[in-house]
């Protein structure tokens, strides 16, 4: 009986009292990222093919003038008092110089004006036409965003020219890929070639 009462005590203690629980932390000296909100990216995977590098979408290769899309997304960030520069690539690669530069649309956020403070869009990518990279290939967009980049880095010598984030910063991308079909014009996923 008496045992059954510490039991029983020790319980009631135990349900008193809250477990310690493991709380995500970001390595000392590090910055925590902005980060990409994938549900806000334009074209998005609700309405396209998903694929396993982003969100996929058919154009006509075949159209005398190339199709545009609009790309839209919006970048988080818990500090809204710091600057988010953004990338855009098409096709990146790191070892041609044609394809390690980023698009002129690229730049910087400021800080956020209305809440909710965390969330701000980045200008819209538009117009984005894929086939003026070559109309037969498929392409991958990518959204590069950060709080810092490596100028340094900048050059074909270096891993990963134009993205590599200052010392202490990380980087995060959101792409988009785009297949073309040629006669998808006439598709649901794909906007009609233009006069």
């Amino acid at each position: 009986m008496r045992r059954s009462r510490l039991v029983a005590a020790a319980l009631l203690l135990a349900a008193a009292c809250p477990l310690p629980q493991s709380v995500p932390s970001v390595p000392p000296g590090s910055v925590t990222p902005p980060r990409i909100v994938q549900d806000t990216s334009r074209p998005d995977a609700t309405s396209l093919t998903l694929t396993t590098s982003g969100t996929a979408t058919a154009f006509d290769g075949t159209c005398t003038t190339p199709q545009a899309f609009t790309i839209s997304a919006t970048v988080a960030d818990e500090n809204p008092d710091e600057n988010v520069d953004f990338r855009w690539f098409v096709d990146y690669s790191p070892i041609d110089p044609a394809r390690y530069t980023y698009l002129p649309e690229s730049g910087q956020l400021g800080t956020p004006t209305q809440e909710p403070f965390n969330l701000r869009p980045v200008p819209n990518l538009t117009p984005f036409r894929p086939a003026s990279y070559g109309g037969t290939a498929v392409h991958v967009l990518e959204l590069v965003a950060s709080n810092g980049f490596d100028k340094s880095a900048d050059q074909a010598a270096r891993p990963l020219p134009y993205r590599t984030p200052l010392s202490g910063y990380e980087v995060q991308s959101h792409k988009w890929v785009f297949v073309p079909t040629p006669g998808c014009a006439a598709a649901a996923t794909c906007p009609p070639c233009p006069p």
